[in-house]
Parts: structure tokens; sequence; C-alpha cells
């Protein structure tokens, strides 16, 4: 691939994702945002990234980016390659953030993010290919289906899920569908009986149908003004990020490409009642398996029950029988400025008693 072509290509609309190596030599990859100015690559992060420290301790990184050429053609992906720099100028930093956000979003998403991320300790990794290689991929994704040389690992995949609420607009690749909902029928259930149907929605006047209901309630109720209160009163940045995304996200579910609905159909293990908590357990843990496996292909997920209270909509849009119970919705879809984890939890050994009520034991270091 020539300069020239280069340029072209990165001009175009297209999801990236930057490659490091772990300690342990094995690959680090996570969804980037970056800028392309005289042959050099630089992406902003923060110190507390693994890819920062990955390559604060081996300079090698790679941009897996694709995109397409021409609208309904196969997909083109470009790898550069090189050696990188980490600029420790957090004005520098934070100015690319500017840019990024401006890039992306509308006005007051953008100022936003821009509050909410400015204050972080951000650095800029930056890197002049050494090497650019380019090919047509039809069909399976090497992206998004990672083999197993690049898979994830299972417990990076666990640490760094987190809900996703903004979505680009590109669309899921079948294959990337495909191999999520295979790993939700590896999922438990009562008796091993499958209770379910897995409901998938890509068509654009259907989304907005849901969209639409989904809006209707939150006016109808009152919840949209909640909502807004309740953000304008938060303290802590993380609640406020929280509420913000959440605010968008209500406002317009027809943005995520993809939204599944896992269904409970004809339960009869370990109880007969679709609704109980116990049916539950016959389908959630396909559900998360479900979610591990879009992060595992860098696809953002999260886990809505909007559908308790659009139910009439989604039976009479999509004809559901009377013996499937919608059990959950969720949006799939490349994330829009949002990272992947780490994610806070209370502490383990905080929430954690052996082999009686209370009995607590400190987690060796």
């Amino acid at each position: 691939m020539t300069p020239e072509e280069l340029e072209t290509f990165l001009g175009l609309r297209n999801s990236t994702v930057m490659a490091t190596l772990n300690p342990d030599g094995s690959p680090h990859m996570t969804a980037v945002g970056y800028e392309y100015h005289d042959g050099i690559f630089s992406v902003s992060t923060t110190r507390d990234r693994v890819k920062y420290r990955n390559v604060a301790a081996d300079k090698r990184v790679s941009l897996i980016i694709r995109g397409r050429l021409e609208e309904g053609g196969g997909e083109t992906v470009v790898v550069v390659s090189g050696d990188a720099r980490l600029s420790e100028d957090r004005e520098e930093a934070v100015a690319m953030l500017r840019r990024l956000v401006d890039k992306s979003y509308s006005k007051d998403v953008a100022d936003r993010l821009f509050e909410d991320r400015k204050d972080e300790p951000r650095v800029v990794i930056s890197f002049r290919p050494k090497k650019t290689s380019a090919w047509l991929q039809i069909g399976r994704s090497a992206l998004n289906c990672p083999t197993e040389e690049t898979a994830m690992d299972f417990f990076e995949v666990v640490h760094t899920q987190r809900s996703i609420r903004r979505f680009k607009p590109d669309p899921v690749p079948d294959e990337a569908i495909w191999a999520m909902l295979d790993a939700a029928i590896r999922g438990p259930s009562g008796s091993n009986s499958q209770p379910w149907i897995w409901l998938v929605i890509r068509d654009d006047e259907k989304r907005e149908i849901i969209a639409r209901a989904v809006r209707e309630h939150f006016e109808k109720t009152g919840r949209w003004e909640e909502m807004k209160s309740n953000l304008k009163s938060a303290e802590d940045p993380s609640r406020r990020r929280l509420l913000g995304r959440a605010i968008d996200f209500f406002g317009n579910v027809a943005s995520a490409p993809v939204l599944i609905v896992p269904c409970l159909v004809r339960v009869t293990s370990p109880d007969t009642e679709p609704r109980s908590l116990l049916s539950g357990s016959s389908i959630y843990g396909a559900v998360q398996n479900m979610m591990l496996a879009a992060r595992a292909q860098g696809l953002g997920t999260v886990l809505t029950t909007f559908n308790t209270f659009i139910e009439d909509e989604l039976r009479s849009t999509f004809h559901l029988p009377d013996n499937a119970v919608p059990v959950c919705v969720v949006p799939v879809g490349y994330p829009d400025g949002q990272r992947f984890g780490p994610t806070t939890r209370k502490p383990v050994d905080t929430v954690t008693y052996w082999d009686d009520w209370g009995a607590t034991a400190s987690r060796p270091s």
C-alpha cells in the first residue's frame, strides 16, 4: 500500500484496534481512536491503561484498522507496525483528546466527555510505521473473530467487560454475532433443557419502533426529568458519566446497530413459571456468555431490562408467541468514545464468607 493509498483509506470511516505485547509475550488488543499527521500515528491514553504499561516495557506496537473502500464491498484490513514513543506532555495529550471527541461527537456530548476525562493522567503513544500490510477480508473477520494466536486472555475479558452505551454506526459482522450466540448456547440451564430463543434485531425500522416505545415510556413516567435531576446533583464523576451515558442511550436505543432479545421458551426446570427468579437461572448465565464473547471480539454490550415496560410492543412487532418471555435486551456494537475496563468493584474479600456466614478471610497478595 502506497502512502497515498494509506491516506485515502484513513480518510474513510473505520474502526481501529491497538495491539501491544503483554509481559508474557501474548498480545493485548484494545479499541482506540487515533490521529495521523506527517506519517505518524498518535493515540491519547492514560498511565493506568494496559497499553501504556506494555509500551513502556516493549515499544513494539501495531494498529489494526478495518474499513470498506466501497459501499457493500469487502472489508479492507490495514496493519501498521512500528516502535512507539511515549510522550509525557500532558498538555499535548489533553489537546489530542479534545480534537478526537470533537471529531466524533456532537458538541454537547463532546463537551461532557472532555470535561469527564480532561483531568486524567494522559500521555501520547506515537509511532512512524516501519511496516504496512493490507488485504481484503471477505467473510470471517480476523479482527472480530480472534484466532487462537490473537484471542484475549479469559481473565482479561472478564475484568475489562463493562456496560457500553455509546455505539458507532458501523455494522456488526454476521460472523461476530454467530460467535456470540454460539458462546451463549454453551451456558447452563436447568436439566440442560436449553429453554431459549435468541431474537436478533438489525432492521432499522424495527429498532426505531423499540427506541420510540422506550422514549414514550420515559416521557410518560417522568423518568427523563428524574434522571436529568440526578445527573445535575451527582458529585461523583463516575456517577455523572454513567447517568449521562444512560440518558443519551435511552434517548436513542436504535443507535446500537444490533439488539438481541433473549427469550425463555417453554421453561420446565428449575421452575415452570418463566418470570420467576429460579427460571432466570436457566438463561442469564448464557446471556453473560454472549456478552463476554462480544467483549472478546471488541464489541460492546449492556444488559438492559427495559423489555419489562415495552413487552406489548415487542410481542406485536416481532410476533412473539404466548410461551416466549423476553428476559432482557442486549444492545451490541463497536464502542464510540467509551473504553473497556478495568471496572470498579468492591474488594472480593469483603463480599466473601468462608464456611460460615460472616466468616471472612484475607486474600493473599
